[in-house]
């Protein structure tokens, strides 16, 4: 699939050397099929678009270059949001794997990758800061035997991310039985590049 931006600067090279091309409809389809090349709902331009058609018969050329350059723009834009928000999603939804993993290998350095330095963790049976979460793993007073998680609702909301999730998990703390179903919501900063946690919220269901 090629990107959006390959479609419209071809187009547009193309279109400089015959300026019979760039006619208003023909721009009309030509946005459509791009928005269908990038997975993208075409209806939303809608309405944009419908300026060149009002004014196909005007022969205003270099407006209506303007007018498409400024729709294909803004497509390019949309897109590009759309794969940085799904990179973005893919990332976390990673990184609480590897929490996960972390725990069950007892992985005091991976754990640390994930936490941030002013992380603050709210568990049923404690709270936690990241200093006293790498203490309790590497020393046996966390221990976690089997971990499933359940289905993330990730949502990313400029440089900060909420996951919604579950779990069914075997566990204890401190000697004391913590096993369960919880539900939990994690907080994600992005830091110089890349996301780590900053909060967690758990709660034990049954």
């Amino acid at each position: 699939m090629r990107h959006a931006s390959t479609f419209v600067m071809t187009f547009f090279a193309d279109a400089h050397a015959s300026r019979s091309f760039l006619r208003p409809n023909c721009s009309v389809f030509f946005l459509i099929a791009v928005f269908n090349s990038v997975d993208t709902d075409p209806a939303s331009l809608v309405d944009v678009l419908s300026v060149d058609r009002v004014k196909s018969d005007s022969g205003d050329f270099g407006g209506h270059v303007i007018r498409t350059v400024s729709v294909a723009v803004l497509l390019m834009s949309f897109t590009t949001f759309g794969q940085s928000a799904t990179s973005g999603e893919a990332t976390l939804r990673h990184l609480e794997q590897t929490w996960v993993d972390a725990f069950l290998h007892k992985d005091s350095i991976a754990l640390g990758r994930v936490l941030a330095e002013d992380w603050h963790g709210q568990y049923p049976w404690g709270n936690e800061d990241r200093t006293q979460a790498l203490a309790a793993l590497a020393s046996d007073k966390a221990a976690i035997q089997s971990l499933t998680l359940g289905p993330m609702r990730v949502r990313i909301l400029g440089d900060i991310a909420f996951i919604q999730g579950t779990d069914d998990e075997r566990s204890t703390f401190d000697g004391k039985e913590t096993s369960g179903h919880f539900t939990w919501t994690d907080i994600f900063a992005r830091r110089n590049g890349r996301w780590v946690a900053i909060a967690s919220q758990v709660t034990r269901i049954s």
